[in-house]
This record gives structure tokens, sequence and C-alpha cells, in this order.
């Protein structure tokens, strides 16, 4: 049934895209149809978390509803026309060949599973419990408060506290006694991760994030043949920089949300630079944009963009359904904001410490509703004065007879302005810290200029000044032109203006990386082909060759899938999973894996008391398992026990020096070990002196064993190492 609906969800989405256009090719619609319907999926998760009322299944079933409703809509629109599509195969070739490279390559280095403690370990374990339908937005440990010592309950708490990214509630912690807490970030995209799960098993989660990086590189082809008469060649050749960029291709291959938001940006830029300005296809606009509302806090930073962008749409060319999408795009980012707020508070909070530390009494957790919603209130109405006034509308009558329309000098300048601006903001940020030894080529500005192809930057720039009449007229060169200044100016001056862990935090210049491509077609397409062919290999080369560790070795993972599907197949709900966890925090990678897809209950193992620990909880479980790394593959199935599974981990984790001025580390650590499933293999003893709902016989003998642990100087009773 789920395979049904997401089959009837896609074909759907791309029989929307083909009566929004007319004679749409097979490519374009397969392209945004695809990416349409993840960015409509992610919305209505989020507005079906915000009700209280999301799971997997019915996220897909309102889909369909939705995109059923749209076609019927826009049929009758068309008066029941049927729709036209074309097919150019032979145009189709270049790209084609682009998209099975970049998925042979991002699937041959795609994600393992992380730990908590790093975002994409987090959205993994979230995605897992959505997989099982377990949508609770908090996540508990029942089995913390039964059946268990004191010393137990201590040890206990330190393993969860170890959970990196596991926001304990100390409230109920204290009062109730109950062991609850909630994950780092917001769960529609780890509802998309779920949705691979549930249809293809665990192991194709990644499929979640190398489709959107494949999307986004179509979306990135269309982009350029609707700027630059559908030069196939240079369209051909941005695609390809693109899918090689270093950013965007490790974002491909992780856990992360960056990659969908380069998706949605770069499907919303290809609807919106489309020649044609039809008020359906704006309309259709509208699914990216609210995709990105739910997906990451930044969408506070990235819709003011879009909404600048609908208003100069509307003064250049008088359309009112550019301020009707305006309008709906600010009451999409407030549903998602509500959203955020409501149901992800401590993560939505933490990260707007920077906005409440400017004036605590002013803003702050308890009324960033109240402002968020008075911001859409004010866009409503500035946008809804615009529709009202037209061709009145005082911005639109100065366009008409303006200076920047009918003098290229007096834009120029404008335009001329606007770089000296940005460059000075950069370079301000850049001497703030030139004392830092190695700091420049941390400064994200450089990054940047490195990361979108050497070359395409500073043509980006320069296309700005010699067709700056366009920049203030056309928004089709208006709308990527603007948003590279946007960016420019507020990532690399405001939000982050040097990284100093790359790639990680370098991340969130992913969804953007595709801005200075594009733009520098004004100059490369210009180009003879023979010329622009060199000049990308030549570009592809050095990009490939910088970033030659992304093709060697996956970043920061740690075990695969594969393992995860193998463990949990043996243990069932009414099971036990000791945790044997060296000081190595493997219970990181395992602990919410086993909790979601099983359903057992976690214990943490304490190696010099591993037989009372079975005796124990053999009674009180099905089947009493013990999982453990074997650090140097010398372990011996201790005594009671009996190995039933055995697999290889791989971790490995991208670090080492930079070389040649390039900010990206050049070697990567490995820790290759086994991983070790034991179950209980001895008969059920009698417990000792006390029923085995009495814990005074296991605190006196854990008393009795720290008699015997080192005294400290003092001769007061410490703790040794690895013992209570």
């Amino acid at each position: 049934m789920l395979m049904f609906l997401f089959v009837t969800g896609i074909i759907l989405s791309g029989l929307l895209i083909a009566l929004a256009y007319e004679k749409p090719g097979f490519l374009k619609l397969a392209i945004l149809g695809c990416a349409c319907y993840t960015s409509l999926y992610l919305f209505v998760s989020g507005m079906l978390m915000l009700l209280s009322l999301f799971s997997v299944g019915t996220a897909m079933a309102v889909c369909d509803v939705l995109l059923l409703l749209l076609c019927a809509a826009r049929f009758l629109w068309r008066r029941m026309e049927l729709p036209k599509v074309r097919f150019h195969w032979k145009s189709y070739l270049p790209i084609l060949i682009i998209l099975v490279v970049a998925a042979f390559f991002s699937y041959r280095t795609r994600a393992g599973v992380f730990g908590t403690g790093q975002d994409q370990g987090l959205y993994q374990a979230r995605a897992m419990y959505y997989m099982m339908d377990k949508t609770e937005e908090t996540q508990s440990f029942p089995e913390y408060a039964k059946t268990l010592t004191k010393w137990e309950k201590l040890r206990f708490l330190e393993e969860i506290r170890d959970l990196s990214g596991y926001y304990i509630d100390e409230d109920v912690l204290k009062q109730e006694g109950k062991l609850e807490g909630t994950f780092h970030g917001l769960g529609p995209f780890p509802a998309w991760m779920a949705l691979w799960g549930k249809l293809f098993g665990l192991s194709a989660m990644p499929l979640a994030m190398i489709s959107c990086y494949l999307i986004s590189i179509g979306c990135v082809w269309l982009i350029c043949r609707n700027l630059w008469n559908g030069r196939k060649l240079f369209a051909a050749a941005v695609a390809l920089l693109y899918a090689a960029a270093p950013i965007v291709f490790w974002s491909g291959q992780n856990s992360l949300t960056e990659v969908v938001m380069a998706m949605c940006m770069s499907c919303w830029f290809a609807i919106l630079t489309d020649k044609r300005d039809a008020a359906p296809l704006q309309l259709l606009g509208l699914m990216p944009v609210g995709g990105i509302c739910v997906l990451h806090v930044t969408s506070s930073v990235i819709i003011p963009l879009f909404v600048i962008i609908y208003w100069q749409a509307f003064v250049a060319s008088g359309k009112k359904a550019f301020v009707a999408a305006a309008m709906a795009s600010a009451v999409e980012y407030g549903l998602g904001f509500t959203m955020m707020k409501l149901c992800f508070g401590f993560y939505t909070d933490g990260n707007y410490l920077r906005v409440y530390r400017i004036n605590e009494e002013l803003i702050n957790p308890d009324n960033i509703l109240f402002w968020v919603w008075g911001a859409v209130i004010l866009c409503l109405g500035l946008s809804l004065w615009m529709f009202l006034r037209g061709e009145k509308f005082f911005l639109r009558k100065l366009m008409k007879r303006s200076a920047l329309e009918g003098s290229g000098r007096a834009s120029k300048i404008a335009a001329i302005v606007l770089l000296s601006l940005t460059f000075i903001a950069i370079f301000l940020e850049f001497w703030k810290r030139r004392e830092l030894e190695g700091v420049f080529p941390l400064m994200l500005f450089y990054g940047y200029v490195i990361m979108s192809g050497f070359v395409t930057m500073p043509l980006a720039l320069a296309a700005t000044i010699k067709d700056s009449r366009e920049l203030f007229t056309d928004r089709r060169f208006f709308a990527p032109a603007i948003g590279l200044y946007y960016i420019l100016l507020l990532y690399c001056v405001v939000v982050s203006p040097e990284v100093w862990l790359y790639f990680y935090f370098a991340r969130y210049l992913a969804p953007f990386i595709f801005l200075p491509m594009v733009l520098s077609g004004r100059i490369l397409n210009s180009l003879p082909r023979v010329a622009l062919g060199i000049g990308t290999v030549v570009i592809l080369a050095l990009t490939v060759w910088q970033s030659r560790i992304l093709y060697q070795t996956r970043d920061m993972s740690y075990t695969d899938y594969e393992v995860l599907e193998d463990i949990t197949a043996c243990i069932g709900e009414n099971d036990v999973v000791l945790i044997n966890e060296q000081g190595f925090h493997c219970q990181r990678y395992y602990t919410f894996p086993i909790k979601a897809v099983c359903g057992a209950d976690v214990r943490f193992a304490w190696e010099d008391g591993l037989e009372d620990q079975m005796n124990r909880y053999d009674r009180k479980y099905d089947t009493v398992f013990l999982l453990s790394l074997n650090l140097g593959r010398t372990m011996a199935d201790p005594k009671g026990w009996k190995e039933i599974y055995r697999a290889d981990i791989n971790g490995s984790v991208i670090a080492g020096d930079t070389e040649f001025a390039l900010p990206y580390p050049t070697d990567y650590a490995r820790l290759d070990t086994e991983l070790v499933l034991l179950v209980k293999d001895t008969p059920q003893e009698e417990l000792p002196p006390g029923s085995e709902e009495d814990d005074e016989y296991y605190d006196e003998k854990k008393d009795k064993d720290k008699d015997n642990d080192t005294e400290d100087k003092n001769g007061k009773e410490t703790e040794a190492e690895g013992q209570p």
C-alpha cells in the first residue's frame, strides 16, 4: 500500500508539472516532479506533526490527495485539454550521463550509521523511530525505572547522558523518576529518510540524500537552460561542476538537511527563471518554499530572500501572481516556524540564542512566535498593498521611467556600489581575524570561491557589472544575482565568516553553490565550444583533485546499516540487550536503533558483574543479549554466553593537515574492529538470598566490591577505573 501511495504521488506530481507548463520536456517533468513531491512531503509532514497526526503513510496519503486536487483544478482551468510532453532524447544524453556517474560515486561512498553527538546520527535515530511508526516527540527509557539496583541506575543515567544531542527532560526525571527526552533537530527531514527506510528497508535510508543530490543536479541543469537560451553544452558543463563541488558531494554522502535544502533551492530557481511567468508556475514554486520552511531553522534567513525576489518580479513585470506567491510564502514560513517552536521548541530556542541575546526583554522564547507572525502580517500587508495598487504601485510606475531602466550608466554605478560594499564587509571580517594563524584559507568567502569552481565566482560578480541593467529589471537575472549578494553578505559576514572544520561546518554553503555557477554563464556562454570544453575539463580536474579524499572514504560514519539490520533481526521486543561500551562510546551508535527498530530494553554491561546481570535479567526477559566491540579481535566468549553474530565495522573520520592553501583535510583516520552479538547460553539459576524484586543483596555486593577499590591519599574511597 505504501509503495502504491509513493508511486502514485510521483506520477501525480509529474502530471501537475505537465499541466502547469506548455509542452514540457520529459526530463524537466521528471526532475521537477520528483523535486516538488519531495518538497510537498516535507511540508505536509511538518504540518501533520504540528497537529500530532504524523505517520509516514498519512503524510504520503495527504500528499496524493493534494496533488490529485491540484491536477484536477489545473485540468479544468485548461478546459480539459490534455497535456503534451516532448521527448528529445539526444539533448538528454549529457545530463543523463552526469547523473549516472554522480549516482555511482555518491552511492559508493554513501553514508553509514553515525552516532549521537553528530546531527547525522540524531536524524537517523529519529528516522528509525518514524519508520516504526513511533512518532512521539519524546523518546523514553521505561527500563530505567524498573528492576534496577541503585548503582545500576546511576550507571544507566551516566551512559544516557553520554548520548550527546539527546536532551533529557530533567524536570520529569526529578519529579517522576522517568527518563525521557528529545532529539536534536527537526522532524520533517527524518520523515523523508523514514519514507525510504519504510519502503525499501533500513539500509536504503542513504538513498533519501542521494536522490536529493541527483535531483538538485538536474535542477541546476534546468536553470542554465532557462537563463542562457538553452545552450546545451554550457548547461551540461555547469551541472558537471556542480555535481563535483566538494561541499555538495560531501552533503550528498551524509545524512544532513543541506542537500535537501539544495534541492529545494535549485527547484525554486528552476521554476522562477523560466521565461513564462504564468500564475500556475509561480504557485508551483510554493512547494519548494514550503519544504524549506519546515526543513531547518535557516528558513528565517532564506524566506526573506524569496519574498524580495517575488516583489522585484512584480515591480519589473506587473504580474500579480508574484505578489500572491510572496504572500503564500510568508504564510508558509509562519506555519513552519510555529511547527518548529511548538513541536521542537528546545532545539529551536537553542538556535535562536543569538537573536535572544540582542535584547532578551524584547525578544525571548516566550514571545518569539508573536514576532514571527507580526513579520508575516507585515509582509502580507505590504504585499496586499502591491496587489491592490497593481500598475499604480509607485515602484512599478518608477520602474517604467527610472534611470535604472533607461540608463546603463546609472545601473552600472549602482551595481559597482553593491559589489564594493560586499567586498568591504568581507575584508573587514578578515581584518578582524588577521592575527589568527592560517585564517585566510578558512574564511568562508574563500571556501565559497574554490568550492564553486575557482573562476565562476569572479565571473559571476563581473557579470553583474557587465549586465547591470538587466540586474535590476530582469527577474530571471535578478533572482540568482541578488541571491548571490545576499548569501555573501549574510553568511560570509554575519552567520559564519570563517570555517574551522571542513567539511562539516562548510555545509551551510551547499544550498547556494550553484548561484555563482549559473551566473557565470553571462560570460562563459559566449566562449567557443572548444574553449568551454577545455576550461570545464581543467576546472573539473582541479575540483576533484582538491577534494580527492571524498572519493576514497566516507566521513564520520562508524558502522553500516547492513550491520544494524542483521543485529535487529535477532532481537525481539521482549528481549534485553546489554551494551558493553568499554569506554569507546559504542552505545552512541546502537542504543536508539535497538530501541526504535526492536522495541527491546537496553542495559549497560559491567564486565566484572556480567554473571550477576545475566542471571537477574534472565528472569525478566525472553532473551538476554550482549553487544560488544571485539577490540584487537581477541575476544573469547565470556562464561555463559554464546556468539550468534560477528561483523567487521569500519569507522572513518576525515582529518589531517591542509596543503596548497586549501582548507580541506587531506587524510582520514580509520577504526577497523569487530562487533559481536552474544546470547545467554546457560539455564536459569536460583537467585541469591532475597527475592528477585529485592535489590538489597545486589547493593550489598556492590558495596563490598567498592571496599577493594583503590583508596586515595586521604584514605577516602575512590572509584577504580571501569568499576563503581
